[in-house]
């Protein structure tokens, strides 16, 4: 009896394709590292998120806090957000685009609240401008300034202090003032949120707090591209 036996060949046939399909994914590898010099499977070759800045006068404005980000019983004075001349002399002001300011009216405390956001052409030119504007404040110590902290307000940069007059020399009707200032930078914005009380019984530290984390989160939206929302939270 005689015994035959045909091989067969579907095995070679799968180390074929599969083979075929490996040099197929290198080729692909080596193509995109050819092309971007990046490795596509590291994590750092991950897109970066999108950043505009801002030229335009009411883009800009749009950052400000507008009635429907504002705490109930506060509303935006007449005439607000507009834009606002910034000399290249002015401190903080040199490679500016465009600014702008707004100021609110509260349910009682503080009396004067104003917020001023300035759009620089580059990150280096904003940190400059910003450093400035936080100097510009520290400098007040003379008048009792007292630095503050405030945690968690977001932002790349950010510093506050509070502050006494008794009284002001250059109000002499006002017999005592209170207030606080906070300065931070997100990206290419910076912004300055005032607060001052006309009288005894000093300023709120929670406005200021929750004002500047809402500016931080605001220029935060703005530059990215999105359509400012966050709201002031007290």
């Amino acid at each position: 009896m005689t015994i035959s036996h045909t091989r067969n060949s579907s095995g070679s046939w799968f180390a074929i394709i599969v083979l075929a399909l490996l040099v197929l994914v290198l080729a692909v590898y080596g193509g995109v590292k050819l092309v971007t010099g990046e490795d596509p499977s590291s994590p750092d070759s991950a897109p970066e998120t999108k950043r505009v800045v801002l030229k335009d006068a009411t883009r800009t404005q749009e950052v400000l806090p507008g009635l429907g980000s504002l705490p109930t019983g506060w509303s935006v004075k007449d005439g607000s957000p507009r834009e606002m001349s910034c000399p290249a002399e002015g401190t903080g002001c040199e490679g500016t685009l465009v600014s702008a300011s707004a100021e609110y009216i509260t349910d009682g405390s503080p009396d004067i609240v104003v917020i001023e956001l300035r759009s620089y052409g580059t990150v280096e030119a904003a940190s400059v401008g910003y450093q400035a504007m936080a100097q510009q404040q520290k400098n007040r110590g003379e008048n009792g300034l007292d630095p503050l902290s405030l945690p968690g307000v977001g932002g790349d940069e950010s510093m506050a202090v509070s502050w006494a007059i008794h009284p002001n020399p250059t109000e002499p009707d006002m017999t005592e003032a209170t207030g606080a200032t906070s300065v931070l930078r997100v990206g290419t914005l910076t912004a300055t949120v005032l607060l001052r009380d006309e009288g005894a019984g000093g300023t709120s530290l929670d406005v200021l707090q929750a004002l500047t984390a809402a500016m931080a989160a605001r220029a935060g939206e703005a530059i990215t591209g999105q359509r400012p929302t966050a709201a002031v939270q007290l």
